[in-house]
């Protein structure tokens, strides 16, 4: 499942696609799922781990725009986790 569509772009998405309580892992300005590896390892026994790549950075697509709102990361967020038909979730 690395790469998921969602309404005008595709997130690189790793998930652990257990039944456990859900993590969702969103990494900080110019970095990619890879800085949570490691916690992911620490944490798969005990929880679904997802972390993925914002739009424009790590190996999802890159946008034709020059800047991405904090807005717009805020709804492909939520749109990630509709698409897993996810409810609450650890973030």
């Amino acid at each position: 499942m690395p790469l998921i569509s969602l309404s005008d772009t595709q997130l690189y998405v790793q998930d652990t696609a257990s039944e456990k309580p859900p993590i969702l892992f969103s990494h900080g300005l110019l970095w990619s799922h890879e800085m949570y590896r490691y916690t992911v390892s620490a944490l798969e026994q005990d929880y679904r781990c997802i972390a993925y790549d914002h739009r424009g950075q790590g190996r999802s697509d890159k946008p034709k725009v020059r800047s991405i709102s904090i807005e717009r990361l805020t709804s492909d967020a939520i749109a990630l986790l509709e698409h897993l038909n996810l409810g609450p979730v650890h973030f």
